[in-house]
């Protein structure tokens, strides 16, 4: 990527740890761990765990080298923060009381050598020997965010987990990791990048962060130039690397960047757009829109994604913005694209108060450098936002997206499909879902559905968002009763079974029980006959819901309900 050489003295490090050392927001709290006092102006701190299997040796050095890494790291993010409008907030750490340059780190002997714990499984294990340490000393643990570092002897063969997992995230140490190596040259100078900058980006993401994209522009200025949550892996400590608005707005309402006590994190939220628009304008994609929200929403995060359905995200550039009441509205210059042509799906993100993100994603596409867009809902119906946990999307790429309106206090979703609805080779409908992994089940009623020949809405397996996604459906279809339909492989034929006669109101049920997806139909919730089962190779985690297929068809359902293997609850 484009960038100066950007080496940073060690003078300016030791004058941001001396910030750090210094700097109070007005409140002092303290931990004691191993029989040292450790103290922090945060509420909520980073949990660090440095994790050694029981084949590697301890390297004496450990906790210095790497404190002066997450003090460097602390001061990045800082900067960062600061450049972007939130002020000098950063994540909190531990330091000792009377040594501030050394952090808190907890040290935990794996049990096992260090073929035990691979980059693929070795997470699990890691956090279950660490939750066992937290069990029995749950001072230790500060916050719900943790930073697990594994020892290793040989870097470069080194197979450990090294990613971000929720609010965990997990990288690698060796004894040549060092603060003094950075921006230098040779290979313990372009080991220390990738590492490091490694390091950083995973953090990211156990700091709520996603993947995103720098703008043209961004990408262009040497004081910016790659965005840590792209490609910053690779540039931090050697080439301009920085954290986009987008992604400070999302750390500022993290919990261990908090700079006071009094607000409760991740605790749910009821929130979700209940209008949109898009269209080109004079070179810019304009999107505005309306939402609603029980929690405060700070800022609006929205991307443009070089795919037809949501991808890693590397690619999605980012914009941002502060809402205007619970009103937005946002300018996003074409020339900002480094790629203007194909599929693209565009995403809108709350950021809320309590740490937590919505997200929403819509298909359009670039023909010859221009956006063919058409996003246009609500604009007088009175909607409730979705269930935490709900989300709505349009399947497919479709021109018109469909439309839906919660109203919560008769716990109704109306759908409108404005597409082909269910069509081979790609379904074209709106969707309105929640993820559910391992054996789960969907139940709903639906009240009513157009009448026209051969629309049909009702419930959906799917096992992507993408248009020739493998799916189970079971549905009313028109007046003529239940209908059941399917496509076992993706990118296969879509298969139906009869329709069986019942009118409505009716009660329908998808459950799957390993790959065997069944449906159900009742006329009254209590006594349910089963419809069809289909043997279908789903990923573990699917995505469960509600749909509306036909050009034009509408559709009425309520109560539904969800349950799984890892979640249960029933859903308003």
């Amino acid at each position: 990527m484009v960038g100066s050489k950007k080496v940073y003295s060690l003078l300016s490090l030791i004058a941001g740890l001396s910030f750090f050392a210094q700097h109070v927001y007005g409140q002092t709290y303290t931990n004691i761990y191993n029989g040292i006092s450790y103290s922090s102006d945060h509420p909520y701190n980073l949990n660090v765990v440095y994790f050694v299997p029981n084949d590697v040796p301890l390297d004496s050095t450990y906790q210095t080298r790497l404190s002066a890494l997450l003090l460097y790291g602390q001061g990045f993010y800082k900067q960062n923060m600061i450049n972007n409008g939130y002020g000098p907030k950063t994540f909190g750490l531990f330091t000792q009381t009377a040594n501030p340059d050394q952090v808190k780190i907890i040290l935990i002997h794996g049990q096992e050598s260090i073929g035990s714990y691979p980059s693929s499984g070795g997470a699990d294990k890691i956090m279950s020997e660490t939750n066992a340490f937290f069990a029995n000393n749950p001072s230790q643990k500060t916050s719900e965010h943790t930073l697990y570092i594994t020892a290793v002897s040989d870097q470069t063969t080194a197979d450990v987990p090294f990613y971000g997992l929720g609010r965990n995230c997990f990288a690698l140490d060796y004894p040549q990791l060092d603060i003094q190596y950075k921006g230098a040259s040779g290979n313990w100078g372009d080991l220390f990048t990738k590492w490091f900058g490694g390091m950083m980006h995973e953090l990211g993401h156990g700091l709520n962060l996603p993947h995103s994209h720098q703008t043209n522009t961004e990408n262009n200025d040497l004081d910016k130039g790659m965005n840590l949550m792209f490609g910053g892996n690779w540039t931090l400590g050697i080439n301009p690397t920085f954290i986009n608005r987008a992604g400070c707005a999302i750390l500022n309402n993290c919990q261990v960047f908090a700079d006071a006590p009094g607000v409760t994190y991740y605790n749910g939220y009821k929130s979700g757009l209940t209008k949109l628009h898009a269209e080109y304008d004079n070179g810019d994609l304009v999107v505005s829109g309306k939402f609603y929200s029980d929690k405060t929403v700070t800022d609006i995060n929205i991307y443009q994604d070089p795919y037809a359905t949501p991808s890693e995200g590397y690619y999605k550039v980012a914009w941002s913005v502060s809402p205007l009441s619970n009103t937005f509205s946002l300018r996003m210059p074409v020339s900002e694209l480094a790629t203007k042509t194909g599929p693209y799906n565009l995403q809108v993100e709350l950021v809320l108060a309590n740490g937590e993100t919505t997200f929403n994603y819509y298909p359009f596409s670039y023909d010859n450098s221009i956006p063919a867009i058409n996003i246009d809902f609500d604009d007088n119906a009175v909607c409730d936002a979705l269930p935490a946990g709900w989300h709505f999307t349009n399947v497919g790429t479709g021109t018109t997206p469909g439309v839906v309106c919660y109203t919560d206090s008769t716990r109704n979703y109306w759908i409108k499909c404005y597409g082909s609805g269910v069509s081979d080779p790609n379904d074209d409908l709106p969707f309105v879902y929640t993820m559910l992994s391992g054996d789960c089940r969907i139940i709903a009623r639906v009240k009513d559905i157009t009448s026209d020949w051969n629309t049909f809405g009702g419930l959906m397996m799917r096992n992507t968002l993408a248009g020739n996604s493998s799916f189970i459906s079971v549905n009313a279809l028109d007046t003529r009763g239940v209908f059941h339909t399917y496509r076992i492989v993706t990118g296969g034929n879509t298969g139906y079974q009869l329709v069986s006669a019942l009118a409505l109101p009716m009660w329908l049920k998808l459950e799957r029980v390993g790959n065997v997806i069944t449906s159900y139909y009742s006329a009254d919730s209590v006594n349910w006959s089963a419809y069809h089962s289909s043997t279908v190779s789903f990923n573990s985690t699917v995505y469960v819901g509600l749909v509306a297929s036909g050009s034009g068809a509408t559709t009425d359902i309520d109560m539904v309900s969800v349950s799984s293997s890892l979640c249960s609850c029933n859903t308003r």
